[in-house]
């Protein structure tokens, strides 16, 4: 008898630290990146399509997360719900008769617990401009 009750603190304590990670860990998804997309000059934003990939080379959903004032494009994507680690980011833009492109890497950390990935937040400027001669 003295044995099972001597156990009773230790199960109790248990399953308190257990309840206390699954608080943590919620049903709500985090996303991975906000990308804003900006022109030459840093600051104005500019239409782009974006594509992501995880470190091992699998696709990484994106969607669009803010459209122009016009409401054709997209100037601000969301990359990836929850995918941690290393992200690599390809942004184009048409401007009429030109092609850009930009690209940047972001390494996409976990939270204490383990649960949900911590978002993080850049501005990738459209860059390296092709005129494409159509003028």
């Amino acid at each position: 008898m003295t044995r099972s009750l001597s156990l009773l603190p230790f199960l109790v304590l248990v399953a308190c630290d257990a309840g206390e990670k699954q608080g943590a860990c919620t049903d709500m998804a985090a996303s991975s990146v906000l990308v804003h997309l900006v022109g030459e000059d840093g600051v104005t934003p500019i239409v782009g399509e974006i594509s992501a990939t995880d470190e091992a080379g699998n696709r990484v959903d994106t969607e669009c997360a803010t459209s122009d004032t016009g409401g054709v494009g997209c100037s601000d994507w969301i990359v990836g719900w929850e995918v941690s680690g290393k992200i690599e980011i390809h942004a184009t833009s048409t401007d009429l008769c030109n092609d850009g492109a930009g690209s940047a890497t972001v390494d996409v950390p976990m939270d204490e617990a383990g649960c949900h990935v911590i978002p993080q937040e850049i501005t990738l400027t459209i860059g390296e401009w092709t005129d494409l001669d159509c003028g």
